[in-house]
């Protein structure tokens, strides 16, 4: 069974004292599709429980929820700390756009996390990783990494697209985001561009202010969207706006296969590992 698809814009209230009070924030309940819609709630809490998160939200494609990310922990000034291989829109959007903005970043090889120790500055504010990385699938260790994180008092944030939380979950290893291109192995069909934030229970900055605050910076990202001139430049904020509606619930229609899927591509690739143990191995 299917969740309803609520494709409208805003919502009638029982009343204007209660549309009043959730404008105010003392009240939930939809407002406006942009702030909340009740079939993007159903993914983002499916997401989340999946990751066993706290909460989650839904963006319009993986590189929105990249952005959202990044626009909501990183300020003028600050540095970032990403790891090699990154998805190549990620890595573009961390040294080509980020940095128009006064933010810096490091790149070290992911398989080591004694580099992530070395290239942490006193403004040093996040870190980055994807893990297994696209296209290489190059392992980060999240445990060694998150802990690295926590002592110098920043958050670790982890794209799990490729393994997707069926195989690993991040929050468990010490992350304190995770995020997706729902486009990859949630959903699975080639048929949706979708993406998600999911944020720890144990964050530094409290999580329901953490999920506020990438609600803000999506919205936000929309309107600077309008008042660039460069196409170009207008991509990456663009991917910012929120979707709902009949997408979103095509990816949960993926969520009920991905299981039974990873059942059986895992034995198939325990295999081929097994295959190529024994061939390094035996060199």
């Amino acid at each position: 069974m299917s969740v309803p698809i609520y494709q409208t814009s805003t919502f009638a209230f029982p009343s204007a004292e209660e549309g009043a009070e959730r404008f105010a924030g003392r009240s939930d309940g939809p407002i406006y599709t942009r702030l909340g819609n009740p079939t993007s709630q159903a993914l983002e809490e499916a997401v989340a429980s999946l990751e066993n998160g706290c909460g989650a939200v839904a963006t319009a494609t993986g590189m929105a929820a990249v952005t959202t990310v990044l626009l909501a922990l990183l300020r003028q000034g600050d540095h970032v700390i990403g790891t090699r291989p990154l998805y190549g829109a990620t890595a573009q959007m961390i040294t080509d756009r980020l940095s128009r903005f006064g933010i810096d970043s490091t790149f070290v090889a992911a398989t080591d996390a004694s580099e992530v120790q070395r290239a942490l500055r006193p403004e040093t504010r996040l870190i980055y990783i994807e893990t297994p990385a696209n296209p290489n699938m190059d392992l980060a260790d999240i445990a060694a990494i998150a802990s690295i994180a926590r002592g110098a008092g920043i958050p670790l944030v982890v794209d799990n697209t490729f393994a997707g939380p069926h195989l690993q979950r991040p929050i468990e290893f010490g992350a304190d985001v995770v995020l997706h291109s729902m486009t990859k192995s949630l959903n699975g069909h080639s048929d949706v561009v979708a993406g998600a934030v999911v944020a720890a229970v144990w964050m530094t900055v409290s999580a329901p202010t953490f999920l506020a605050e990438l609600m803000l910076d999506s919205a936000l990202a929309a309107g600077l969207y309008r008042r660039l001139d460069s196409a170009d430049e207008g991509h990456w904020f663009r991917t910012a706006i929120k979707r709902t509606g009949w997408l979103f619930v095509c990816v949960m229609l993926g969520f009920a296969l991905v299981g039974a899927l990873m059942q059986t591509y895992a034995p198939h690739a325990t295999s081929i590992g097994e295959v190529i143990r024994h061939y390094l191995v035996n060199q």
